[in-house]
């Protein structure tokens, strides 16, 4: 228990959260709880006779009885025992005190430990609330549950008594019978326990619903309805502790006066005024309570003063914890100034320590575990198992408690996940210790330093007091690539408790350092698959991995998944959707077994694709990694790894290449180079060797129709020019170059011609160009150049001249007879004709004939022939 909080509105919440984290205890059947000492009542049989047994006298007054003393409390001044104010509780109150019963051989007599009832139910004629047929009607008493009419005062009672077969301790109210309160119904609700064993005893009366219930160690051990619900109930009698306060003992037989005293020890009485649930009652019962005001703290351990509002009466008996060098001989109620009481009596009651007043006491220590924010804790098959989730925060508190405050504890550190150890994981913290003993600075190493009392973990809120406490808490935030595994069932871990108890009232029975343990808890995690080396790592979570791969190029992707859980199945495989692409395969799964407890699970494949031309373009793909278990509770986990497979699209280019405008002439020999590549840095860098990205570069000369001189090639093209020559070469990087010859002959002269580079690569669509880039080349008259082995006169006699013409025209010429190769003669006269000219006149101009001039300008010609052809065609239609 980390807290208990003190506002009443709060209790629903805190039973709730008991009963889902309080599980495991371990030493669970310990019942030692008390923090300190006791009172012990075991007065001679020749005081019980003389009725002046041990007890404890109260300040106000003691009770005059003149057949002996009591324990009474009445809350005024005055005389306790006539005509006595009540310490009053109304509605609804609860009873509790550790008791240890040692019988006062008086069969059926209640021994009163706590309560202010003044009847005795031997005498009444009762009605009996069990089905059992033990209890005799009409006087049915003892361990039975009965209502009985009565005209004592009404008043409350938690008792032992000696049963024929085993004792028995119960609660007892009278209730009013009628609103004016003239007479009254005495209840009896009981259970049975045993003779020499401290036990805790709670009695609840809930005064809106009219049931009682009663409690044996936080047991609840028996429920009845009482009354009805909603009649209300006040007391109307004093208080006593440890004997009757009953006009009618005086007359009472010597037996019977025997039992008006509780014979054994009593601690931490306590009286609610409210019902207290179940939670509160286990819980509570194993706490001491810190006092209203620093006044009233005897052990040292309070931090914090806080009144308990609903806790109206409170005597823990722990005086002796102030270390006073005589025994005290005054008592507190620790929840007011006032009702001290004086021990008294011959002997006086004798201080009891506890837990270790005898060796048989040897187990003070319990443990338990507790899940906090981020981890849910499960029992099946009495297996505790705290389930923690990925990438989430969680933890478990490891909490010892001894309910001794001077003894000393240490919890041990948890081990941790290596190859031969199973524990906590590496990334799992736990931490130092928080709360602590009384003496002990909370090591494991032994009782060295000093360190703050175990008080509620430190809340400045609480008053309850939880002995000597130590806590350590894992913490853990399961995270993925981890080495560890986990085992079918969770990782298991214990820890142990160190434990150094000390008993300050006798040395001589301070029992050696004890080692307790706690109980194996399993930490569980349903861990995803998990890729690992040489699996492609994302850039960061949920991002894609990407790749960028080539037409042709042979790519792989090795990939290998792991499951930690052990006893998990192992499957990868693409999702269906997107799939992979068309072409790519996944190769058969390898697998590698797990070895328990420390070797995971895994899992092999590569993936294999090729991409051919066309398959350019973005492909995603998921592969899903999927954890199967046998076991029902756990459904399949997944993991994923992403990446997106860029295929790049092949990119030729013409990147060299001069378009500008020429005019070449016959005989002249003229080149064109053209350089073309991928546009794409990317690829010549790393994709220059693959066919698919090595383009082809190609020259097309096209002679234009006369007078067109248009780019338009398609459509406009007259013949296409085979009478030239062309190289390629390719560079380092996929580059590919090529020079285009070509050495224009008589007859093509006067016309325009487009020399073309034409580009296409592997990928490229039949019948499509990647890229035409073109140059207009005008092929001219009048001139042309010397071919390899001609002459001056040898061009003149081409050309229907004569050598003297040819000299005299290209005065440049020094010697007629070494004309150097490649020289550009002019071979005639260019003439510009007119609107009016015809070939007739221009002839006569000359003195040539037309047929001359048509030789000479093939363009001409080639004019003249399609104007007669269309002419004739004209006639025709």
């Amino acid at each position: 228990r980390n807290v208990r909080w003190q506002a009443t509105k709060m209790k629903l919440i805190w039973s709730v959260f008991v009963a889902v984290f309080l599980a495991p205890c371990l030493d669970a059947t310990i019942i030692l709880s008390r923090a300190g000492f006791a009172l012990y009542f075991n007065p001679p049989a020749s005081v019980q006779s003389t009725l002046n047994g041990p007890y404890v006298q109260f300040s106000q007054a003691a009770c005059t009885n003149s057949a002996g003393t009591c324990i009474c409390c009445n809350g005024e001044s005055g005389s306790c025992c006539t005509n006595a104010q009540v310490y009053k509780v109304s509605g609804s109150l609860t009873l509790e005190a550790w008791v240890r019963y040692d019988g006062t051989q008086v069969l059926n007599y209640p021994a009163p430990i706590i309560g202010n009832l003044a009847v005795d139910p031997t005498t009444l004629q009762c009605t009996s609330l069990d089905s059992s047929t033990t209890c005799a009607l009409p006087q049915a008493f003892g361990p039975c549950s009965i209502s009985c009419p009565s005209t004592k005062a009404g008043g409350y009672l938690l008792f032992c008594a000696d049963g024929a077969a085993a004792p028995y301790c119960g609660l007892a109210l009278a209730t009013p019978a009628d609103a004016a309160a003239s007479s009254f119904i005495y209840w009896q609700l009981t259970a049975v326990v045993s003779y020499g064993t401290w036990m805790h005893l709670a009695g609840v009366y809930d005064g809106a619903s009219g049931r009682a219930q009663i409690y044996v160690d936080g047991v609840l051990s028996g429920d009845k309805q009482f009354r009805a619900a909603g009649v209300a109930y006040q007391t109307v009698a004093p208080l006593t502790i440890g004997c009757r306060n009953d006009p009618t003992f005086t007359t009472a037989s010597a037996a019977n006066r025997k039992a008006g005293y509780f014979r054994g020890a009593i601690d931490e009485a306590r009286i609610w005024q409210q019902a207290r649930n179940p939670a509160q009652i286990q819980i509570d019962r194993l706490d001491t309570f810190c006092p209203a005001n620093a006044a009233r703290d005897y052990t040292g351990l309070c931090s914090s003063f806080v009144t308990e509002t609903l806790l109206v009466g409170y005597w823990p008996f722990n005086e002796l914890m102030d270390d006073a060098a005589t025994p005290p001989t005054t008592v507190y109620n620790k929840q007011t100034t006032s009702f001290s009481g004086t021990l008294t009596g011959s002997p006086l009651p004798a201080w009891l320590a506890v837990p270790y007043a005898n060796q048989t006491m040897d187990k003070p220590s319990y443990t338990r575990v507790a899940a906090g924010l981020g981890a849910v804790f499960s029992m099946a098959g009495g297996q505790a198992t705290y389930t923690f989730t990925m990438g989430i925060a969680g933890s478990i508190t490891f909490t010892g408690i001894d309910p001794n405050p001077s003894d000393k504890l240490g919890i041990q550190d948890l081990p941790r996940f290596s190859s031969t150890t199973m524990g906590i994981p590496d990334e799992s913290t736990f931490d130092g210790y928080t709360g602590c003993c009384r003496y002990d600075a909370c090591t494991p190493d032994g009782p060295t330093g000093t360190c703050v009392a175990g008080y509620c973990g430190g809340a400045s809120d609480c008053s309850v007091m939880e002995g000597a406490k130590v806590q350590r808490t894992l913490a853990w935030t399961p995270a993925s690539g981890g080495r560890w595994v986990v085992p079918p069932g969770g990782i298991p871990i214990t820890t142990g408790l160190v434990e150094y108890p000390m008993n300050r009232l006798n040395t001589a029975l301070q029992p050696p350092q004890v080692q307790h343990y706690f109980d194996t808890v399993y930490l569980f995690v349903n861990i995803p698959p998990e890729f690992v080396d040489p699996s492609p790592v994302p850039p960061s979570a949920g991002a894609p991995v990407q790749f960028i791969i080539f037409i042709g190029q042979n790519f792989q992707i090795p990939l290998k998944a792991t499951v930690r859980n052990l006893g998990y199945t192992l499957t990868l495989d693409s999702a269906d959707d997107p799939g992979l692409p068309n072409g790519a395969d996944l190769t058969d799964s390898v697998t590698t077994a797990a070895v328990p407890p420390y070797v995971p699970l895994t899992l092999q494949r590569t993936l294999l694709w090729t991409p051919v031309c066309g398959q350019d373009g973005v492909y995603p793909v998921v592969m899903q990694a999927v954890g199967t278990s046998d076991l029902p509770d756990y459904p399949p986990s997944l993991r994923t790894l992403q990446f997106n497979i860029t295929v790049w699209k092949p990119s030729p280019v013409i990147y060299l290449f001069d378009d500008s405008p020429r005019t070449w002439y016959v005989g002249c020999e003229q080149s064109i180079f053209a350089a073309a590549r991928d546009a794409a840095d990317l690829v010549r860098q790393q994709a220059g060797s693959l066919a698919p990205y090595q383009p082809s570069l190609t020259f097309q000369v096209i002679r234009l129709p006369a007078g067109n001189a248009s780019a338009d090639l398609g459509v406009t093209m007259d013949m296409t020019v085979s009478s030239f020559s062309q190289a390629s070469s390719r560079g380092a990087v996929g580059d590919v170059n090529t020079t285009l010859t070509w050495i224009p002959a008589r007859g093509q002269e006067g016309f325009v011609y487009a020399v073309c580079a034409r580009l296409w690569g592997p990928c490229t669509a039949p019948g499509r160009l990647e890229q035409q880039r073109c140059a207009l080349v005008t092929l001219g008259k009048c001139r042309a150049c010397l071919t390899a082995g001609q002459t001056l006169q040898t061009l003149a006699e081409a050309y229907k001249s004569d050598f003297l013409s040819l000299y005299v025209g290209n005065v440049y010429i020094r010697n007629p007879d070494r004309v150097p190769e490649g020289t550009l003669v002019n071979v005639g006269q260019l003439y510009r004709a007119r609107n009016a000219d015809t070939l007739a006149a221009i002839a006569a101009l000359f003195l040539t004939s037309e047929d001359r001039l048509l030789e000479d300008n093939p363009d001409l010609a080639l004019q003249k022939s399609a104007a007669e052809a269309a002419a004739a065609a004209a006639a025709a239609t």
